[in-house]
Order: structure tokens, then C-alpha cells, then sequence
């Protein structure tokens, strides 16, 4: 019996939301703006992603199809938010539970959790060596063995471990099922675009350069996940409707966001100049984990570890 292999890290059904015929999207590079017309089978996926490579494991491929369990019902649950709104508690549970898993279980996030955990093996080493706690290297091999020549390799069950522990996190989930949902609608002849990794933190207090990103309990900050071509989550910590209508000029910012909260792809179900436009302006901004920072104190190491929000528009220049 073959196994699965290639797994998303955007549920299929979740970009067939987002597609014209259900079958494909453009994926966009953020990088160059290359444009290529993929099938949704083919997108968002990555060989092994979600593999627990753990000698104690009988099956590698149990969280790749317990994920297919979840996902079912979380497709349910999408389709009805999409057609009715979110009229009751279970909806508005299991539409924050897509948010958490969404936010968390992309490769940017993975790519920071491996960082981190790397960081960590690595001073912890130095500090060891540097209080006479490790013993030395063999005879010859003292070159060889310098910190500064190792490679750490974080095994791919550990980072999924993190990664799902925060998607589950009861505390995460409560400050999010504590936001208030509102879905927005977009105008005729807009339509939102998602990307890998789709669900972007908004402060419009923050500013580039600060020492620190902020927290989702900032009564300023605001969370968005495109749910379709045509609707989108908005969660904030202000009085909202239930539903509003935006026009272009909203659908062209809930956009911005999005790109900027791009690590690597943006996923369209058309292109256009103006979308081009966008992601060119924005190719060299980022949102999200940044990599580690780590902060010598002597006897001790501190990792600084930051997730950094999309800013307003006027904090980014525009890309040259």
C-alpha cells in the first residue's frame, strides 16, 4: 500500500476556496513575481512535510492522515461559515481552530522553530565547553570538532511537534475565540488573494526597527485569513458586525497584508497588473518569525525569538 508522500501544508480544500474552478490557482513567487498556473493537488505541498521520522514510530505517516481526519471536518465547517455567516459558537470555535492551524503549521514557521531549537543546541555546547563541562576531542580531530564547524540537525518530528503544540495551544485559542469575527466580503470584481503563510497579524501602532513585535491581545492588532476569492476573516478586539461589504480599495489592503505576510509564494485565482504591482512593491518584506537572536551574557545565553507583525503601509519603502 503506497503512502503519502506529498503533503500540504494548505489544505486542498481550503485553496479551492480560493480558486475559479476548484481545480487550480496561480502561484506567484514573491521573490520575482514568476507567474505559473498550477493544480491545487500540486500547490502548497511539500515531499514528507508532516513525516515523524522518530525510531518509535510505527507508522511515519500518522499525523499526514490524522490531518485528513481534521481537515474533513474543518472543510465542513468552512463551507457552512462561507454560505451562513457565523451564527452560533461551534461555527465561530471551528473557524478559529482553521485560524490556528493555518498560522502555525507552515513552513516559515517551521523554518523558525528549527532555527531556534539550532540556536539553542549550539550555545548550550559553547556554554558546556566554556565551564569545563565537555569533555575534549580526540586527538587529531580538534579542528574538526570546533562549534563553529557542526552542523545541527533538528529531526523533522521535533519541529512538528512545536509547530502542532502551538496550532493546539488552549491559551493561543482562547485569546483568538476571544477576538471578535467579522466576515468581509468582497467587492464585485475583487477577490483576496492567500499565500504560505495566510493568516497575517496587522498593528498599525507598530513600526520597523522596533525591539520587539507585539502580542494578539494589543487592542490595536487585527488578524486576517482569507477564506475564499470572495471572503475573508477578520478578528480584532473592537465592536464589528457580523458582516460587511468592502470595496476594492479595503480588498487591495487586506491584500497588501497578505503579501507582505508572504514568505516564499502567493496564491491567486487571477493575476493582473495590479496584483504584480503589489507584490513587486512588497518582494522584500516580511512578516512573521524572524530568525533567532541570540545574546551573549556570559554565563548565560538569551534567545531572542520575534514575530514581527505586518505594518502600516507607510513603514515599508517600496522595493527598487
Amino acid at each position: 500500500m503506497s503512502q503519502p508522500r506529498k503533503h500540504h501544508y494548505l489544505p486542498q480544500f481550503y485553496l479551492r476556496e480560493l480558486s475559479f474552478d476548484q481545480r487550480s490557482l496561480y502561484r506567484i513567487e514573491k521573490r520575482t513575481s514568476a507567474v505559473v498556473c498550477a493544480s491545487i493537488k500540486d500547490l502548497a505541498a511539500i515531499r514528507d512535510f508532516h513525516r515523524i521520522n522518530h525510531h518509535d514510530t510505527s507508522d511515519p505517516f500518522e499525523l499526514e492522515k490524522k490531518l485528513a481526519e481534521i481537515e474533513g471536518a474543518l472543510s465542513d465547517a468552512l463551507k457552512r461559515v462561507l454560505k451562513d455567516g457565523i451564527p452560533d459558537l461551534q461555527s465561530h470555535t471551528r473557524i478559529v481552530e482553521l485560524v490556528s492551524l493555518l498560522r502555525f503549521r507552515v513552513p516559515a514557521i517551521k523554518f523558525g522553530i528549527e532555527s531556534s531549537l539550532r540556536h539553542v543546541v549550539r550555545t548550550t555546547q559553547l556554554l558546556l565547553a566554556g565551564s569545563g563541562k565537555m569533555p575534549p576531542p580526540p586527538k587529531g580531530l580538534e579542528v574538526a570538532l570546533q562549534f563553529d564547524r557542526r552542523n545541527f540537525e533538528i529531526t523533522n518530528w521535533i519541529c512538528l511537534k512545536f509547530m502542532f503544540k502551538l496550532a493546539g495551544d488552549r491559551d493561543i485559542l482562547r485569546v483568538l475565540l476571544s477576538m471578535r469575527p467579522t466576515l468581509v466580503r468582497a467587492a464585485a470584481g475583487s477577490s483576496f488573494l492567500t499565500c504560505d503563510q495566510p493568516v497575517a497579524v496587522y498593528s498599525p501602532a507598530a513600526k520597523r526597527g522596533d525591539a520587539y513585535g507585539v502580542a494578539l491581545v494589543d487592542s490595536a492588532v487585527e488578524i486576517s485569513l482569507p477564506l475564499s476569492r470572495s471572503t475573508l476573516l477578520l478578528l480584532t478586539w473592537r465592536s464589528s458586525l457580523n458582516e460587511v461589504q468592502a470595496d476594492s480599495a479595503t480588498v487591495a489592503e487586506y491584500n497588501r497584508r497578505t503579501i507582505v505576510m508572504a514568505d516564499t509564494y502567493v496564491f491567486a485565482a487571477q493575476v493582473d497588473d495590479m496584483v504584480l504591482r503589489m507584490v513587486n512593491a512588497h518582494r522584500l518584506h516580511r512578516a512573521g518569525i524572524e530568525a533567532p537572536e541570540v545574546v551573549d551574557l556570559g554565563e548565560s545565553v538569551l534567545h531572542k525569538l520575534v514575530f514581527r507583525p505586518v505594518l502600516p503601509p507607510e513603514q515599508y519603502e517600496p522595493a527598487v
